[in-house]
């Protein structure tokens, strides 16, 4: 299969929303074409059992001028039998999370960004609300 639908969330919801898994727990992710990297809210991390925080972190500049470290890590998870493997920066999305679960009434654990959707060579089609590839890259598990 080379596409994911996310119609009916869109429909019930008015967002793009597909539901991943890892290791029989279910992720909510929000497709974000504008965000240019994944994005993990760090209170999902104690849900995930594979993840790996990774060996690199970087420094940016908050709207005070001060400087924030920011951490990234790695997690595989699943749709539809097909495997990904991607990496997420790691942030507090609380904000982020309160204002889409009082407009949507949806929970969300990561934004995907362009990032997710350049490596795996995903276009999001909203007339259709589906997000396909044309290149066959996944492996899938029976």
């Amino acid at each position: 299969r080379d596409n994911f639908s996310f119609k009916n969330a869109f429909k019930l919801t008015g967002l793009p929303i597909l539901i991943f898994e890892q290791d029989g727990t279910d992720l909510i992710f929000i497709l974000d074409t504008g965000s240019s990297v994944c994005v993990l809210d760090e209170s999902s991390i104690s849900k995930l059992k594979d993840f790996k925080y990774l060996d690199r972190e970087d420094n940016r500049v908050d709207v005070n001028g001060g400087k924030v470290k920011r951490r990234y890590g790695l997690f595989k998870f699943k749709c539809d039998n097909i495997d990904f493997e991607n990496e997420f920066l790691i942030s507090d999305l609380t904000n982020i999370k309160e204002s889409v679960k009082e407009d949507s009434g949806v929970s969300i654990d990561v934004i995907v960004g362009s990032d997710f959707f350049s490596k795996y060579q995903y276009i999001i089609d909203f007339d259709k609300y589906i997000a396909f590839s044309k290149k066959k890259w996944w492996s899938k598990k029976k």
